[in-house]
């Protein structure tokens, strides 16, 4: 028997662009619905409590839309991997290290030079790097095709916590996918190259990597100036007619004869019909 598809959504690291945050959980939903698959929303360790109000505030946007999600995200006793447990087991390990360089000396070169490599520094309100092995990492993107790194030459030993105590968001993604079983995550088309970063970290921790789907710029940022609020604030027949403008824009099959739908309904129609390979590839 096959795997059961398990997709991921976080929408807390959305810049403050939330319609493509919204956009990127239309597709996220549909493709996980179209394979009868389970939907789940969720945030790291380091976004509760503060961002506690912006998530509930998104799961109040999801809802209004017609999106409905199969777990609780407040239920972190399903959760027994802690982010800083990782961190100091990779130090442990030597297989990451303290740098206390200044932002200045972090000017000088695009890729981090590892002058605090070997130095052996006290990890105390240091900033944790993890070693990266001079290795090409290759995945396929179920849209943009074939991507590759040279992990150490093109990114080198990049931060997975900073001197403040703070989580990368990379390795926090990591860790929730680990955590919830996610078989494919969809995020813009932005972030394709911080997923060598992800497929390493994920083979230390020994967990088979999902795929990975990378949604091409669908809006402008005049599109994407409304507010979680204004979001919200639209009749159900306007949050219909945004849906519809939306799957449009993914080239999806939609009609008006669809706008007399409901949200859920127009979810439950775009899931029937759902097809990635119409997505203009895009960057």
């Amino acid at each position: 028997m096959s795997k059961p598809c398990v997709g991921y959504f976080s929408p807390v690291y959305d810049g403050g662009m939330h319609l493509r945050a919204l956009a990127i959980a239309l597709v996220s939903y549909l493709e996980i619905r179209s394979a009868k698959g389970k939907w789940l929303i969720g945030f790291s360790d380091n976004d509760f409590p503060l961002l506690k109000k912006q998530t509930e505030q998104w799961l109040s946007v999801l809802e209004a839309y017609g999106f409905d999600w199969d777990n609780d995200i407040f239920e972190k006793t399903i959760y027994p991997i802690n982010d800083d447990a990782v961190v100091n087991q990779w130090l442990n390990q030597g297989l990451a290290y303290a740098c206390h360089c200044s932002e200045d000396q972090l000017k000088e070169t695009q890729v981090y030079s590892g002058s605090c490599r070997d130095a052996l520094m006290s990890t105390q309100d240091a900033t944790i790097r993890l070693r990266t092995p001079d290795l090409i990492y290759q995945f396929t993107d179920r849209l943009q095709g074939v991507f590759k790194q040279n992990i150490s030459k093109e990114i080198g030993d990049f931060v997975i916590r900073d001197k403040h105590g703070v989580i990368d968001p990379d390795l926090a993604m990591v860790l929730a996918i680990v955590r919830c079983g996610a078989t494919q995550i969809i995020r813009p088309v932005e972030q394709l190259s911080t997923v060598v970063k992800q497929l390493y970290m994920q083979e230390l921790l020994g967990v088979v990597s999902p795929t990975y789907l990378h949604v091409p710029t669908i809006l402008n940022n005049q599109d994407n100036s409304s507010s979680l609020a204004a979001l919200l604030a639209l009749s159900e027949r306007e949050r219909v007619k945004l849906l519809i403008h939306l799957l449009e824009q993914l080239g999806q099959p939609v009609s008006v004869e669809q706008q007399n739908l409901t949200p859920k309904q127009l979810l439950l129609y775009a899931s029937d019909h759902w097809c990635v390979e119409l997505i203009t590839k895009g960057h």
